[in-house]
Order: structure tokens, then C-alpha cells, then sequence
């Protein structure tokens, strides 16, 4: 009983350095201590890299993952830390909020100049009232109801800043009890 727990203690201290380290290394990019290292990277290989972070959660609790890229060469010219972050945490919260045995849809696609990735998952979604709420620090409404999802209410922030940096629009939209999708749209140079 002792060592299951403190494992779990570990797992949330490992989360918690995890987004200490999001939040170090975006202030020094917003106090221009850093830069962003852009090149050409594969939106596929990013999407995949970020589908495997999350795949014992999604075997765990049996949900339908599908994952679209058209055309299949798409490439971006991105700082890849910063872009893998933003997946990171939106497809975490997407497995989070889940219903059991629900699905999972991530696709990308090109339009005129624009790389569109939508991410939507079948489970409780946000009401209406709370969707502009969720970017807020530490905001958590339905998660503080249920003490099996795990987070700080720091991710959709830390998402909303690096999509800043990056020129990244993203819209979510939800629907109570069915759905939630999370819509970016990254200018392709």
C-alpha cells in the first residue's frame, strides 16, 4: 500500500516539475532570454510524439484514438518545443476528459497558407459560460469535481501563451455532455 503510494506521489511530483519547466522556459522566451529555434518539422511526427506520451492512459481506460494528416508530408516551420507543448497539453486534457471508452480524433490539415489540427473528444465538455474561463490560472470546473482527474488548472494558460508566441489562433468549441474541439490554425510560411 505504501510503495502505490508513493508512487502516486511521484507521478504528481513528475507532472508538477514538468509544468514548472513549461513555465521557466516560456517566461525566458517572453523576457527574450531565449529564443525559439524554428526549422521544418513534420506535423505527423509531432502529432505521433505526442499521441505515444499519453498511450498507457488510453490503452488504461480502452478510448478510440484516430489520427489524420493530409497530405501526410505536411511540414512546418516552427520552434518544435513550443509546438510540441501545445499538443502535449491539449491532447492530455482531451484523454483526461474523456468519457470512458470514448473517442479521440486528432486531424491536420492544410488550407490556403494555414495548417488546421483539430483535436475533439467525446466526453463531459465545457458549458458554454466557462469556455473563456478555462485560459484563466489555476481555473478548474468540472475537474475539482472529480478528484481522479489530475491537474493545476495551468495547462490551457501555458497553451494560450505559447500559441501567442507562436501566431497560433485556436478556438474551442463544446458541446455539454457530447463533445469538445480544440481548433488551431498555423500560418504555414
Amino acid at each position: 500500500e505504501y510503495k502505490e503510494k508513493i508512487k502516486a506521489c511521484i507521478k504528481e511530483v513528475d507532472k508538477m516539475n514538468d509544468m514548472i519547466e513549461q513555465l521557466l522556459i516560456l517566461t525566458r522566451y517572453e523576457e527574450g532570454k531565449s529564443s525559439l529555434n524554428y526549422d521544418y518539422y513534420s506535423i505527423e511526427d509531432i502529432i505521433n510524439n505526442s499521441v505515444c506520451l499519453f498511450s498507457g492512459m488510453v490503452m488504461e481506460r480502452k478510448l478510440n484514438v484516430s489520427t489524420s494528416v493530409s497530405p501526410q508530408n505536411i511540414t512546418v516551420y516552427t520552434d518544435e518545443y513550443s509546438l510540441s507543448t501545445i499538443l502535449n497539453n491539449l491532447i492530455s486534457n482531451a484523454v483526461k476528459y474523456c468519457n470512458d471508452e470514448g473517442s479521440i480524433s486528432i486531424n491536420a490539415y492544410e488550407e490556403t497558407n494555414v495548417l488546421i489540427i483539430e483535436i475533439k473528444n467525446t466526453g463531459h465538455g465545457v458549458p458554454q459560460e466557462e469556455l473563456e474561463a478555462i485560459f484563466e490560472k489555476f481555473y478548474r470546473s468540472y475537474a475539482s469535481e472529480k478528484s481522479e482527474i489530475k491537474g493545476f488548472g495551468l495547462g490551457l494558460p501555458i497553451v494560450k501563451r505559447f500559441c501567442s508566441l507562436l501566431n497560433i489562433k485556436m478556438n474551442i468549441t463544446s458541446e455539454l455532455n457530447l463533445y469538445t474541439t480544440v481548433k488551431l490554425n498555423i500560418p504555414l510560411y
